[in-house]
């Protein structure tokens, strides 16, 4: 979570470049950029389990670090071009 905490100050906006907000839950279940890292949104129901079993699923964990990997790229792309303007 320090990640997009980080994001926010440096970009200076806590939204994702598809124009919706920028957290860790919209990258991993819903932004169009990292589609392909996507995981299943449990129920709500199901949510307290789907979180203790998550880090223990490698497959959860490389999907999870190729969505954090792309929307740091995003944010490095983003804050480059503010830089060079």
């Amino acid at each position: 979570m320090v990640h997009f905490h980080l994001i926010f100050i440096a970009l200076n906006s806590p939204h994702c470049i598809c124009g919706m907000l920028g957290d860790a839950d919209h990258y991993i279940f819903s932004c169009s950029l990292t589609k392909e890292f996507h995981l299943i949104k449990p129920a709500d129901e199901h949510k307290k389990a789907w979180f203790n079993n998550l880090l223990t699923n490698r497959q959860a964990v490389t999907k999870m670090e190729g969505a954090f990997r792309t929307s740091r790229d995003i944010c490095d792309t983003l804050t480059q071009e503010r830089d060079h303007n």
